[in-house]
Parts: structure tokens; C-alpha cells; sequence
């Protein structure tokens, strides 16, 4: 997401580059906190080493600083493995 610009009510990707083999994994999420502190996740879907989840307009109803944390069960565990938490500034529109 390097170099884009995101508006509150715009859908969006979330890339999370987890340098690691993903292959066989469970449970792929992506963990979200919007500015406000409301916690919840995303169904992802894995692309060898990155965790891609889907944030709708609807979600994205937020301006201010986004975290995003990837989270995967791995083969023969029972707990979630979490990634490095990434965060995107969400941009309010003009005139809103």
C-alpha cells in the first residue's frame, strides 16, 4: 500500500508481507484497529509469503490511523500466530 492515498468510505486491500511460507495454513485473518479503538478482523486470503484481506467501504469508516496485524494458525498448533502490526493513515475527504 506504499505511495497510495486512502479516503474514509474507500475499499481497500490490506498487504501483509509476513516473510514467511504461509503453505498449509489455518484460520487466516487480518486483525484491525480503527482510530477510534474499535478492534475486529477480516477474512484473508494467502499468497505464499502475504496475508491479503478485504476492507469494505462500510468497514472503512474512519479517518485517522489504521493497525492491521496478520494472524494464522499453523499446521499441528491450536493458537494463532500473529505478524508484525502495520499501520495506513486513512484521509478524510474535502469538503466531509
Amino acid at each position: 500500500m506504499a505511495g497510495e492515498v486512502i479516503y474514509k468510505d474507500q475499499p481497500y486491500d490490506v498487504k501483509c508481507e509476513t516473510e514467511t511460507d504461509l503453505t498449509g495454513v489455518t484460520d487466516p485473518e487480518i486483525l484491525y484497529r480503527k482510530p477510534d479503538g474499535t478492534n475486529a478482523s477480516v477474512t484473508g486470503v494467502v499468497f505464499g509469503t502475504m496475508l491479503i484481506g478485504a476492507i469494505t467501504g462500510a468497514i472503512n469508516d474512519s479517518d485517522g490511523r489504521w493497525f492491521f496485524q496478520p494472524s494464522v494458525v499453523f499446521p499441528g498448533d491450536t493458537n494463532a500466530t500473529l505478524g508484525t502490526t502495520a499501520s495506513l493513515r486513512v484521509h478524510k475527504k474535502w469538503g466531509h
